[in-house]
């Protein structure tokens, strides 16, 4: 097998079983994630990171930012699972970061903390908020989640459904802490190929995400 690039590469589909992964390093590249909102999120090396460089947002007053995933294309029916590095620095209980999903055009659910087995969020409403362990050091924390029947009932993910993933982040009006205050080093994923053409389903402007005013 030949050697492939992080970089030109996305995904590792597992031949000879039922499903694919996704894994996006973001050390290696921004892979197609679109940011929208203010402040932006911004891929690069602005901010340390213990891979290099990641997707990462400042924090703003009184804003809200997102993003957002290529479209991927579940290939089994069933459960999508799927874990994420991460890194955050919130003023806690009143700015936060959530990760939400969108299957086809069934509307935009929060992954809640119920789901996420490792490194949950631990503010209400499902929101990462306050500072995660290391996030000084830099040093990430690893979140897994599983989704779907927990979700959806007894409709567990189909065949072609069309899925997108979110990092939504938000802040009062009063003060930010030092940035950035969230970076995500990866995200891997079970039972998705990226779908061809991967146009963004969500519309993303004016988007919040767990925000709190005072």
């Amino acid at each position: 097998m030949k050697n492939i690039s992080h970089a030109a590469f996305a995904f590792l589909a597992m031949t000879g079983s039922a499903s694919a992964d996704v894994f996006f390093d973001f050390s290696a590249s921004g892979h197609g994630f679109t940011s929208a909102g203010s402040p932006s999120w911004v891929w690069g090396g602005a901010y340390p990171a213990p891979g290099g460089v990641a997707w990462s947002t400042p924090g703003g007053i009184s804003t809200a930012n997102t993003l957002t995933s290529p479209v991927l294309t579940v290939t089994t029916a069933g459960f999508i699972t799927g874990s994420f590095t991460h890194r955050y620095n919130f003023e806690d209980r009143f700015d936060s970061g959530v990760i939400k999903f969108q299957r086809n055009d069934e509307g935009i659910h929060v992954i809640p903390a119920s789901l996420m087995p490792m490194n949950p969020p631990t503010g209400s409403a499902d929101r990462f908020t306050g500072t995660s362990p290391g996030w000084i050091d830099p040093g990430y924390i690893t979140t897994t989640f599983t989704l779907g029947a927990a979700v959806f009932g007894p409709a567990l993910f189909e065949v072609g459904d069309r899925v997108i993933f979110q990092f939504n982040a938000g802040w009062d009006h009063v003060t930010t802490w030092d940035a950035p205050n969230w970076q995500i080093g990866s995200l891997r994923l079970s039972n998705v190929v990226p779908s061809p053409g991967g146009a963004a389903l969500l519309g993303l402007a004016g988007v919040l995400a767990g925000r709190r005013r005072r």
